[in-house]
């Protein structure tokens, strides 16, 4: 008896039971906190925080690059910040390790 109620009741939690489709896994979460404003030989682009970044001495925020965020279009005129989740990785191309590469990105509700 005791076997017959246990596999009834495994049988009733695996009906119930229904997996969630969050979409893709990204790797990172972060924010896209606006334009990179400041006047350098290296300016334009956006400025992005990554919230579970594990990089070493990694800084409050990375820079995209003006080529890079280009391809992002979140609109014409985004209303920042903007909370995403990414794929990404250092741009080694520029002198600072303050560039990120973003290779797949979708914007949070």
């Amino acid at each position: 008896m005791k076997n017959l109620l246990l596999i009834f009741f495994i049988t009733l939690l695996s009906i119930g039971c229904k997996k969630k489709d969050n979409g893709p896994f990204y790797a990172s979460r972060g924010t896209i906190l606006g334009e990179d404003l400041r006047m350098c030989a290296l300016c334009g682009g956006l400025k992005i925080a990554i919230e579970n970044d594990t990089t070493k001495n990694a800084p409050a925020f990375y820079l995209i690059d003006e080529t890079h965020s280009a391809s992002l279009n979140f609109g014409p005129n985004p209303k920042y910040p903007i909370n995403v989740t990414l794929d990404w990785k250092h741009d080694t191309s520029f002198y600072s390790n303050t560039f990120i590469i973003i290779t797949r990105i979708r914007a949070i509700n």
